[in-house]
């Protein structure tokens, strides 16, 4: 689905840029083609590991997560590079979070 941004200057063809949210593999094409101008995207692997952190805490009568600090990101023609081609759903965001994750509950690779 996309959008059209408020606010912004309308090109020379009289349209504004085309933006879309959550990385759909699809979307992440036409903005390699021209077609959007950005795509919002997220991690869906980041996202499941937060999930899964704020779920084991509750079971452990521990505090709820209120802001899992996951990040999301703005893809552009400049940027989609890192998603990879074809794009692959964890790429462009680093894996820090991996093993960060691994540390806080003490897991052994």
């Amino acid at each position: 689905m996309s959008a059209r941004c408020a606010g912004r200057p309308e090109r020379m063809t009289g349209e504004r840029p085309r933006t879309a949210l959550s990385r759909t593999p699809f979307v992440l094409y036409l903005i390699r083609d021209g077609t959007v101008e950005m795509d919002i995207g997220e991690n869906l692997e980041w996202i499941a590991h937060a999930m899964l952190d704020a779920e084991m805490r509750l079971l452990c009568d521990m505090p709820p997560i209120t802001d899992s600090k996951v990040p999301l990101r703005v893809l552009t023609a400049d940027n989609i590079s890192e998603v990879g081609n074809p794009a692959d759903a964890s790429m462009g965001y680093g894996d820090a979070y991996v093993e960060g994750y691994r540390t806080l509950w003490k897991m052994a690779k």
